[in-house]
């Protein structure tokens, strides 16, 4: 079995797109999909995946704020932050907050995929 993934994005089309996308490689597995920041820690609590694709923009908890208490739950979980926003000082805010990447929706599904793989074994 693979590197377990937790797939969080309040659009469901994305997080199928993105489940599509990686699913096919044996070396990770999708476990879980959250639609807000607080079903993303309440399913990193349950599932401890070993990488959380985390949306930045998302209802009732934004990713960011999400990811102080992913970080709690699951500290050894590789948390990439995933945005439609094309920003540098997001992604230093996310950097600075402890994410590992920071991955921009417009990247083709091949480069995320090589980007996942490149967080995990850092």
């Amino acid at each position: 079995m693979g590197k377990t993934v937790l797939i969080c994005d309040d659009v469901e089309e994305i997080r199928m797109l993105l489940s599509m996308a990686i699913e096919p490689y044996e070396d990770f597995q999708v476990v879980g999909e959250a639609a807000d920041g607080n079903e993303a820690v309440a399913k990193c609590r349950e599932l401890a995946p070993d990488v959380v694709l985390l949306d930045v923009n998302m209802p009732h908890k934004s990713g960011l704020q999400a990811l102080a208490e992913i970080r709690d739950v699951v500290p050894l979980a590789k948390v990439i932050m995933f945005t439609g926003f094309e920003s540098s000082v997001l992604g230093s805010a996310a950097s600075d907050l402890g994410a590992d990447d920071y991955i921009e929706k417009g990247t083709p599904l091949d480069e995320i995929v090589r980007r996942i793989r490149a967080v995990v074994a850092s």
